[in-house]
């Protein structure tokens, strides 16, 4: 990026720019020790799509087209990252269905319920 092309942003758009830069380069050190990567997804994805916005913005003669880039990167990965994981729930599942069998093997050692009683449950809790 070049001096001229600074100058055209604004003292908020110039403030988000260095904000997500500083994020970028955080966050590639934290790649480069082998930390979570997160922060560098983020000003990357946020530089990104607000350089490309300002593009599309100016050759459309809208201003602020940095902004609503950066702005719309950090929602997008906000939603990512907020979304619950499929496979941590199937693993939550899977051992809620262990935790249960555990326990019925416990009732049926104690004497609580019967062999019959056990794997009628059993079943129930695996399907």
């Amino acid at each position: 990026m070049d001096e001229e092309e600074l100058r055209k942003y604004t003292g908020f758009e110039t403030l988000l720019l260095v904000i997500s830069l500083l994020a970028t380069f955080m966050g590639f050190i934290f790649l480069a020790v082998g930390e979570d990567s997160s922060i560098f997804i983020v000003g990357l994805s946020a530089t990104i799509f607000g350089a490309v916005s300002k593009s599309i913005a100016a050759s459309k003669g809208l201003p602020n087209g940095f902004q609503w880039g950066w702005w719309l990167g950090i929602i997008g990965f906000i939603v990512v990252w907020a979304t619950p994981s499929k496979n941590q729930s199937n693993n939550e599942t899977k051992s809620n269905k262990y935790d249960d069998i555990e326990k019925l093997q416990k009732l049926k050692e104690s004497g609580a319920i019967t062999q019959e009683e056990f794997e009628r449950e059993k079943e129930k809790i695996l399907k």
